[in-house]
């Protein structure tokens, strides 16, 4: 039960980081959900939520992602397992408090299909939690029931007590395993966040059908669960073994019986096999002797070959399946032959997990360690020249294998990694404090001019579309997914911000006109070199953009300085 404890333990600490991005979202001031559903389900006649509108509402911010992880995020939401989201699962998904749901039932949208811009990247960031947490508990889940052999009917009874007549659990019994079998002290809170991602239907039961939608992988069918929950009663845990024969649990859980065709005694075998050919009653006839004479004749002689086929009596006890006449036997043919039907279908079974798990690419493999409750100490670390979670900044040499890449963007990505490692470097709080001041929604032309101007990047720039937030994540942030989490997950410091309601927005611009730059917003000494690693950063994607035209375009950029480049062409 060791590894069963720590699987539900991991669930609990991702259900909290999701609840977090819950309040952030419920925090905000035009956040209404019945406008999110509707904008969600605007190109469904439905009027649900699908797999395809997930997938459009990711490819909207260009995040990356595959439709085998949609249609994983709907069976992870949908409660009453028709294949989509309505309006009821979208609300005990977004609401941080299960109470409020039954409260809170709006159908009325104020304003409109739109959503505000904050609404909409607190509502992005939510998802993107919610897959993250997905692909972190696959493996461990996968592992838990394919390697380590874990009954789940057998997990499912250590929740209940002795006494209990009833097949579901509550939140008492679940407080009960985890500090009894699991010898895990954990506070309510913790308690409460492992008991609402187990229970989905929000009643304050967890029924077998329910556990096993949470416990299994996602790439489990329902038929599929169900199956392999009766092979496992079969094999691991039946019901002599688990269930007392007087126990009331025989009466609420129903144990499939594979029924047995009915045979034959052995007189009707015997009066059969006598009856139905005459080499049969040749056989009883011949005796021991005429047997082996016959049969020295048949290996000498060849001309006795055709007269020899009638009197032969291994013809008659050629067909196999006519000499397993005792019970015993019988058993053992069929035992083996279901041992067979079994490892076929496991074999099966592993090879499409197998196939299904070479899709998914290496960068959808988060950190090993999630625990952004606190600041994360990166500087300490880095002083003491310790990697953080096994990440190092990776310099020029190592980047130089890559074919694809040149000098400019191996430059590019290694300063992006050691923006990332900042400990006061989030990339949320940098795009509204620098960029996004009066939470817009997006960068217009004169902002980021006035951005750029104060980081000492360039002194013109010219663009003819906003960029977004997903826009500006593609610009700051590295390739490797491990790297840019650290500056995705850390908590802000939002003694930064006009506001001190902790909801992750701008609503009055701040005031500038006692400060000499954008960088002195910062509290501490360490603001002129964060100031320095954001304008290193964007100089050297300005240069990069410069190459990459120059490569199309077939003409070399004559060596000018960096302000004096006109970078209509990079944008």
């Amino acid at each position: 039960m060791d590894h069963f404890g720590l699987l539900l333990l991991e669930l609990g600490m991702e259900e909290r980081q999701v609840n977090i991005m819950r309040q952030v979202l419920h925090n905000q001031e035009c956040f209404e959900p019945f406008t999110c559903f509707r904008y969600l389900s605007k190109n469904n006649q439905s009027g649900c939520i699908q797999h395809k509108d997930i997938t459009a509402f990711f490819k909207k911010h260009k995040l990356l992602h595959n439709k085998f992880e949609a249609v994983c995020l709907i069976k992870a939401l949908d409660q009453n397992n028709d294949g989509s989201i309505g309006y009821s699962d979208f609300l005990n998904f977004i609401k941080p408090n299960p109470g409020e749901t039954k409260q809170k039932i709006s159908t009325v949208s104020k304003h409109g299909h739109e959503l505000d811009s904050d609404v909409e990247i607190a509502l992005l960031r939510l998802f993107q939690r919610e897959l993250e947490l997905h692909r972190k508990l696959e493996g461990l889940k996968t592992k838990l029931i394919e390697e380590e052999k874990v009954c789940l009917q057998e997990s499912f009874f250590y929740f209940l007590p002795e006494c209990n007549t009833r097949n579901f659990f509550t939140i008492r019994n679940l407080q009960e395993f985890m500090t009894n079998q699991c010898q895990f002290e954990l506070i309510d809170e913790e308690i409460q966040s492992i008991f609402r991602r187990l229970d989905r239907d929000r009643n304050g039961q967890v029924s077998c059908e329910d556990f096993a939608n949470v416990i299994l992988p996602l790439h489990f069918d329902k038929q599929e669960q169900i199956n392999w929950m009766y092979r496992q009663i079969e094999r691991n845990c039946p019901a002599t073994s688990i269930i007392d024969s007087d126990s009331s649990y025989t009466e609420s859980i129903e144990i499939p019986v594979r029924t047995k065709k009915k045979t034959k005694t052995k007189k009707s075998l015997k009066s059969s096999y006598k009856s139905t050919t005459s080499r049969a009653s040749l056989k009883s006839k011949v005796s021991t002797s005429s047997r082996l004479s016959l049969a020295s004749k048949f290996s000498t002689n060849q001309s006795m070959k055709s007269k020899s086929k009638t009197a032969c009596p291994n013809k008659s006890v050629k067909p196999k399946k006519h000499s397993l006449k005792s019970k015993e036997k019988r058993k053992k043919f069929t035992r083996r032959m279901e041992a067979c039907v079994d490892k076929c279908r496991d074999m099966f079974e592993k090879k499409r997990v197998d196939r299904l798990s070479k899709k998914k690419p290496s960068r959808y493999q988060s950190l090993t360690e999630d625990d952004f409750d606190k600041r994360i100490p990166v500087a300490e670390l880095l002083k003491e020249n310790k990697p953080y979670f096994g990440l190092e900044v990776q310099g020029p040499e190592e980047f130089k294998g890559s074919k694809s890449m040149s000098d400019n963007q191996i430059k590019l990505e290694h300063l992006k990694q050691e923006l990332c490692h900042r400990e006061d470097f989030n990339i949320f709080e940098v795009y509204k404090m620098y960029f996004d001041t009066q939470s817009k929604g997006a960068i217009s032309q004169e902002d980021f001019n006035t951005a750029l101007r104060k980081l000492g990047c360039t002194k013109k720039i010219e663009l003819d579309a906003e960029i977004r937030y997903s826009e500006f994540c593609s610009i700051l942030l590295p390739m490797s997914k491990s790297h840019a989490d650290l500056a995705i997950n850390r908590t802000p410091i939002y003694t930064n911000y006009s506001n001190q309601n902790n909801d992750l927005s701008l609503r009055s611009p701040l005031d500038t006109s006692s400060v000499s730059s954008i960088s002195d917003l910062f509290t501490g000494n360490t603001h002129k070199t964060l100031q320095d690693s954001l304008s290193a950063v964007f100089s050297q994607y300005i240069i990069c953009k410069m190459e990459e035209i120059s490569q199309t375009h077939k003409f070399l950029v004559p060596s000018r300085t960096l302000s004096d480049l006109d970078t209509n062409y990079c944008f």
